[in-house]
């Protein structure tokens, strides 16, 4: 299994960040990765302790590290997200960089497969989503972790607690709730409250300048 550097994975994100204010698109998306990667570690803990089951955690990581490379394509130069080819393609743009950088397919599925607890053929046809009418559901164990420890992050930014994520997810469709419980059930909730600290002035500052441009347009 081929390896990626931290420094080699930062580098791709470096060249996909794009708009007016591209340090700072660069800056959100990278340590909303890390933040996640941070996460993902902590839920492999559990594994480990509780179930004696040791997932790959190199593979969580460099997955952890590259499941928004696609953010990069679906937002406008003022950092808003767009309606071509709209944010819920994040996860496929990711895919289809990655490939395009010649990683393999088993780390390009990680942004595929990391939306939400994972998009389905019903919920494209239901929501009407422009997507190829096909799963885009984690399937490995790693693929898995990912996907849930993004749960507890957003890129706005802000920590989330399980209630709050699995009821952000249930609005779109309640049975988004139950695979948030059987998610819980299989990893546990991972405690964050000292991430919280860590990135408290990061997340505080990132937010104000997020307003600030907000503020700007009116």
């Amino acid at each position: 299994m081929k390896t990626y550097t931290r420094d080699e994975i930062y580098e791709l994100h470096k060249k996909y960040t794009q708009g007016a204010h591209p340090e700072r698109f660069l800056d959100s998306v990278w340590t909303h990765s890390q933040i996640v990667a941070e996460i993902a570690d902590r839920i492999c803990d559990f594994l480990k302790k509780t179930y004696e089951v040791t997932p790959n955690r190199e593979l969580v990581q460099t997955g952890a590290l590259l499941h928004d490379i696609g953010v990069y394509k679906c937002h406008d130069d003022e950092l808003n997200p767009v309606q071509e080819p709209g944010y819920i393609s994040h996860g496929i743009e990711g895919y289809k960089i990655l490939k395009k950088e010649s990683y393999p397919e088993y780390l390009a599925r990680f942004p595929l497969s990391h939306t939400g607890t994972g998009i389905t053929t019903e919920d494209i046809e239901r929501e009407n989503f422009n997507l190829e009418l096909k799963n885009y559901i984690p399937v490995t164990l790693e693929e898995e972790i990912v996907c849930y420890a993004d749960k507890f992050h957003t890129k706005y930014p802000a920590f989330d607690t399980f209630d709050k994520a699995k009821s952000r997810l249930e609005k779109f469709d309640p049975s988004k709730g139950i695979l948030m419980n059987r998610f819980k059930k299989k990893f546990g909730i991972p405690d964050v409250s000292d991430l919280e600290a860590k990135y408290k002035d990061w997340q505080e500052e990132l937010d104000h300048y997020l307003t600030s441009l907000s503020e700007a347009k009116k």
